[in-house]
Order: structure tokens, then sequence, then C-alpha cells
């Protein structure tokens, strides 16, 4: 099989996988990171749980354990507040009230800021309590979710590479069994 045929055959189905592999990310990619903001949400509504009125006055009862185990989980640094509908800090970090934007629609939203100098994904979640509304914010930084992101990629790619390399030995070998009894009358 001559270099010219194999380069017009192989160079389009190379990138046609290729295409696929790069789409396939893409598409998968918001799948993984919707997840990781889930288990966000959850982190907050389990915060949330632990809030009570006490004295006419919001109170977060949160062990010790719980807070060490917020603070640091395998890949991530993870940092809470509560904050009362007029901003006082109730609870946690004083850092996250610059995330005090009104909550429109859902009762929470996401959003990415800088902490210490590192870039982090918090969640604000919007409760009420006793007639009292109150804002938990969960914020953890992005180690495990870039950890995540890579790891899709390269559980896609490799597969898309393996695809592509089985079906380019197909067609090579497809092609030079069949081009001979072709090429053989001339």
């Amino acid at each position: 099989l001559g270099r010219g045929r194999s380069k017009r055959l192989l160079c389009p189905l190379t990138h046609i996988l290729l295409v696929g592999a790069v789409f396939a990310y893409l598409f998968a990619l918001p799948a993984a990171m919707t997840a990781y903001d889930f288990g966000l949400l959850n982190d907050a509504v389990d915060l949330s749980r632990q809030v009570a009125v006490r004295q006419g006055r919001l109170s977060i009862d949160l062990p010790l354990a719980a807070q060490e185990m917020l603070q640091v989980n395998n890949q991530d640094r993870e940092t809470y507040a509560a904050w009362d509908e007029s901003g006082n800090l109730v609870s946690g970090n004083p850092k996250l009230l610059q995330l005090r934007e009104p909550i429109i629609g859902n009762n929470h939203r996401f959003a990415d800021l800088a902490l210490d100098g590192e870039e982090n994904r918090a969640v604000i979640l919007r409760q009420w309590m006793d007639g009292k509304v109150y804002y938990i914010a969960v914020s953890h930084t992005l180690r495990g979710r870039n950890l995540v992101s890579g790891s899709t990629f390269a559980g896609l790619v490799f597969p898309e590479a393996l695809i592509a390399f089985v079906s380019l030995a197909v067609i090579l070998l497809g092609v030079r069994r069949g081009l001979p009894p072709v090429e053989a009358p001339r």
C-alpha cells in the first residue's frame, strides 16, 4: 500500500476519531462538574440541619469533629459560613461573607471565588427557621474538581485512542489484503 493512499485514507479517519474524543470530553465534563456541585450542595444542606434558634438568635451546633472534617478532605480544603438576613456572621469563615449577593429563583446558587490565594467553588443556600432567613455557604478548593476533570479526560481519551488504533489497524489490514487481488490483473 503506497504512502499516498494510506495518508488519504487514514488522515480523515484520525481527525474524525480525535474530534469524537474532544466532543465526548466536552459532553462528559459538565456532567462530572454538576455531580461535584451537588456534592457541595449536599454538604450545605447537611450543615443547615445543625442550625438552631436560641434566645431569638441563630446558632450552629457543629461538633469539633465535624468542623475538622469540613476543613480538610482527601484533596480539598472546605470552609463554611452562616449569616442572617442582615449579613451578620453566625458561624464560620468571615471571608465567605463576600458571597452575600441575593439568591434569585432557587434557594441556592453556585459561585467561584478566591480564598487565601486559591480558587474555590462555593454554594450558597437560603433557608428559613422560625420565620428567620439565614444563609449557609460551603466552599472548597478546586483540587478535587480538577482531579475529576483530568481523570474524566484520561478515561475518555484512552478508550477513544484504543478504538482509533483498532480501526486504523483493521482498515490497513483490509486495504492491504483487498488491493492485491484488484491490482493483480493490471
